[in-house]
């Protein structure tokens, strides 16, 4: 069913390679962009009441950057408003950045961390202290965000591509191998706690934030839905036709709803629980990726020049 919701694009002057809603209720309205410009990270702030966007800052980088990941310790509201983010770098390190929204002074990262391969994803812990990374390298490392040090490594069977923390219980992460293995691991006795298998994973994303005994599961044509609390067995799937590929599903922050990207065709579906039919966002070039809002049913889309931010009645 083509969407009918109430949207708006902002157009750049640039191709953007990946966006970030902050995942934090304080700071849900910063929006964090890259363009194709890849040694610049800009920061709006993004008013609910009007679905504007307003530049806040840019930080540019010696290094090219992959991804930024925002730190639940920043801060909009009191002075100084702080932004505190990690990105990846192109050379395979993470670096750390506490930036004044009002200061024009250079930035000064410090290294937080590095792998022997490609970093595909990071995530904080709910108090912004450390700091979980996976990579090709077949490691998940837990670090230290204000010294870079690291507390200890986790061996995979397959390269890392997903990471997320708990968004309260600081001793369970969830971990995506590419292989198709999923786990929970309790990084305080350094075991897992449970797994599930799927074919070969391209995102994964754990509904820690709602439901937390659901995880959503892309695999090249293929959507699977899992609940920890019924089997290793994929609880619901979604298959496509052979010639789609999907990239990414991330589960609204408010609501058991999930959005899912892909390539061929070029679309974002928005699968509501009170709903039987999907949303479907027809789009003129392939999505480089999608956000959700922390504190609203709103989904940001970014593809080619353009962000098109979506209302949806989840």
């Amino acid at each position: 069913m083509p969407a009918k919701t109430n949207s708006r694009i902002e157009n750049f002057s640039k191709p953007i390679e990946y966006i970030q809603f902050s995942p934090y209720i304080t700071t849900a309205g910063l929006l964090a962009v890259i363009t194709n410009q890849q040694k610049l990270v800009s920061f709006y702030l993004f008013s609910s009441l009007n679905e504007e966007i307003t530049l806040l800052k840019k930080v540019y980088s010696a290094c090219n950057i992959r991804k930024v990941y925002i730190s639940p310790n920043s801060s909009l509201t009191v002075v100084p408003t702080i932004v505190r983010f990690c990105t990846i770098r192109g050379d395979h390190h993470i670096d750390y950045y506490c930036e004044n929204i009002k200061d024009n002074n250079l930035p000064q990262p410090v290294l937080c961390g590095k792998h022997s391969d490609y970093i595909n994803d990071l995530s904080f812990n709910s108090i912004g202290n450390s700091l979980a990374s996976v990579g090709d390298d077949c490691t998940c490392n837990i670090w230290r965000v204000e010294t870079g040090s690291l507390d200890f490594s986790v061996p995979l069977s397959a390269p890392g591509v997903r990471v997320q923390w708990h968004h309260n219980d600081n001793r369970k992460i969830c971990i995506a191998e590419r292989s198709g293995r999923i786990f929970l691991y309790n990084i305080a006795t350094n075991q897992p706690i449970l797994s599930v298998e799927t074919s070969q994973v391209t995102y994964s994303d754990w509904n820690n934030q709602v439901n937390d005994l659901f995880l959503g599961v892309t695999s090249c044509n293929k959507v699977s839905i899992f609940d920890f609390s019924y089997s290793s067995l994929p609880h619901e799937q979604l298959v496509e036709s052979n010639d789609s590929t999907l990239s990414q599903i991330l589960w609204c922050k408010t609501a058991t709803s999930f959005a899912i990207s892909s390539i061929k065709p070029n679309q974002v579906r928005v699968y509501r629980a009170s709903a039987k039919n999907p949303l479907i966002y027809n789009l003129d070039l392939p999505p480089s990726t999608i956000s959700w809002k922390a504190d609203a049913p709103i989904l940001a889309i970014a593809y080619g020049r353009s962000i098109q931010f979506v209302h949806n009645d989840v």
